[in-house]
């Protein structure tokens, strides 16, 4: 089994210098070291007094990687799902009406938590007004939801409202952005984007018309015909009325990783129970080239930014007796650089003398070095790469 997991991070330097090797020499093998400095000035001249490494990792005798996988640095976005986005459900009385939903990486004491239940039973008898039992069945759904301890989302209630003219300025986008926040003209009353259709017309060209499925709608919102343009997209539309209840938006929480297995948040997934029979739950966005439908925006983990690495890194107490944040086991040479973001490579090698090792890495022995290396650099970057394939004699993955 894997048993040991080790940590590090560099800036790159010029021509691949982050890494070098000692020959093979008395019976001992060749040795790779990974450096935090420039150790050899140029790939694939082993190191020397005059340019000792600074060791990242302990050496790693060659021939003992059995493989080597990036992974780039990619930016946090929140799941959206939307319930009710297609069609309206129709209330009947004295019906439950049940949503479920399971985060499969959130564990507790071991175990995969169990899935989560909020319902609300109608009343045995109606408004007499559809709309009105719908709000009804929805806020009281969406109020428990927000009312559970430790929750990972934020739900709130979807409105619709129908729209003209939509346009994409200097034809930069041909769409909104899923969670990105409208503002509209005049009143400056904001909402976010839970969903788009569009019924006639494309936002490429200047003419789109369908209607808007928003969240977080802020009181001020104002049925007058007003321009609305997107914080994230820069596309505008026109829209004359009061934003109605169609359904429910569910946001997951950021912080998808957090340092401990334990507590990590997001990406959810939810399912309809008892009750509905027209509401469908929709995640996921649409990429049709025909941009007539846009729905739900797809999470994403974040990897090797800065503030996800910061996160993790251990912080002790005075003296060292427990950690104030992040995690213990989490512990780098160095510490990211804010605003940066860095690729990871995990580099999986087997400690087993030479005659026991078999393909597989799961054998005992086995260890991971972890290696974040600032990605800003571009063409240091490159090299880095090149030496680390020329020394190791491992295609990185």
């Amino acid at each position: 089994m894997l048993n040991v997991w080790r940590k590090g991070l560099i800036t790159p330097v010029a021509s691949g210098g982050n890494v070098t090797f000692a020959p093979a020499d008395s019976g001992l093998p060749k040795m790779i070291y990974i450096c935090s400095n420039d150790a050899s000035n140029h790939a694939g001249t082993p190191w020397t007094l005059v340019n000792k490494p600074v060791e990242i990792f302990p050496p790693i005798p060659y021939g003992s990687i059995q493989k080597i996988v990036r992974t780039s640095a990619v930016a946090e976005v929140p799941q959206i799902t939307t319930i009710g986005l297609d069609t309206a459900e129709t209330i009947l009385a004295s019906t439950r009406y049940k949503i479920s939903g399971y985060n499969t990486l959130r564990r507790y004491e071991g175990s995969n938590t169990l899935p989560i239940s909020i319902s609300y039973t109608s009343p045995a008898v109606l408004s007499g007004t559809p709309q009105t039992d719908m709000i009804n069945v929805y806020t009281v759904l969406v109020n428990k939801m927000n009312a559970r301890v430790g929750k990972t989302w934020t739900a709130y209630l979807m409105l619709k409202v129908a729209f003209t003219t939509g346009s994409s300025v200097g034809d930069l986008v041909k769409n909104l952005t899923i969670g990105e926040t409208l503002t509209q003209a005049t009143s400056l009353a904001t909402a976010k984007v839970a969903g788009v259709v569009i019924s006639t017309g494309t936002f490429y060209g200047d003419n789109a018309a369908g209607f808007l499925y928003l969240y977080n709608v802020n009181a001020n919102w104002s049925a007058t015909s007003y321009v609305s343009t997107g914080g994230t997209s820069a596309a505008v539309v026109t829209t004359a009325a009061i934003p109605v209840v169609q359904g429910m938006t569910i946001v997951d929480d950021a912080g998808y990783y957090a340092p401990f297995p334990s507590t990590r948040k997001g990406i959810n997934a939810w399912k309809l129970e008892n009750g509905f029979t027209s509401a469908v739950v929709n995640t996921g966005e649409s990429t049709a080239t025909t941009f007539a439908r846009v729905v739900g925006a797809n999470g994403v983990y974040p990897i090797g930014t800065a503030a996800e690495i910061l996160a993790k890194i251990g912080v002790f107490n005075i003296d060292r007796t427990d950690t104030v944040s992040g995690s213990a086991e989490m512990v780098l040479n160095a510490f990211p650089v804010t605003g940066r973001t860095y690729t990871r490579y995990n580099i999986y090698v087997n400690t087993l003398p030479p005659v026991q090792r078999v393909a597989d890495i799961q054998g005992a022995g086995g260890m991971i070095y972890t290696l974040w290396v600032d990605d800003n650099g571009g063409t240091n970057l490159a090299a880095f790469e090149t030496a680390l394939t020329a020394v190791t004699g491992v295609t990185i993955i």
